[in-house]
């Protein structure tokens, strides 16, 4: 595969998914960081589930890239605070408001994401008060 296709920033298709990495690029409970323009994002696998998330702690805006994944959660290098990745719920400290960037629906925080023809696509959902570059 022609990876230098990546690391272009490619426009969105017309249903608002960019093309980000190849299926294989996502592997359970690893850490994948992708920047979307100029948004980063994690991409793993939790179960079976791809799944696609803002990498920016929505606590204090630190990278969870450079967290772990254990059980389906992921922690923050900065002050150790864990995700729920698949509800984006905090679980810990519990009962915490903060949430993972997820996609459109309450339910379903993640940003939206696919795979076609070996291809991983994400669509953004945006955080807030990010301004694309």
């Amino acid at each position: 595969a022609d990876m230098n296709r990546f690391s272009r920033e490619p426009g969105a298709d017309a249903e608002g998914y960019f093309t980000v990495a190849p299926s294989e690029a996502a592997k359970p409970s690893r850490i994948k960081r992708v920047e979307i323009n100029g948004e980063p994002v994690i991409l793993t696998r939790i179960e079976g589930e791809l799944c696609a998330f803002s990498s920016v702690c929505p606590h204090s805006l630190g990278d969870l890239s450079g967290g772990t994944i254990y059980n389906g959660e992921i922690d923050c290098p900065v002050h150790g605070w864990r995700f729920d990745i698949r509800s984006g719920q905090a679980a810990w400290p519990e009962k915490e408001v903060y949430k993972l960037t997820r996609s459109q629906t309450a339910t379903n925080r993640r940003h939206a994401v696919k795979e076609e023809g070996g291809l991983i696509k994400v669509k953004l959902r945006p955080r807030p008060g990010f301004r694309p570059k």
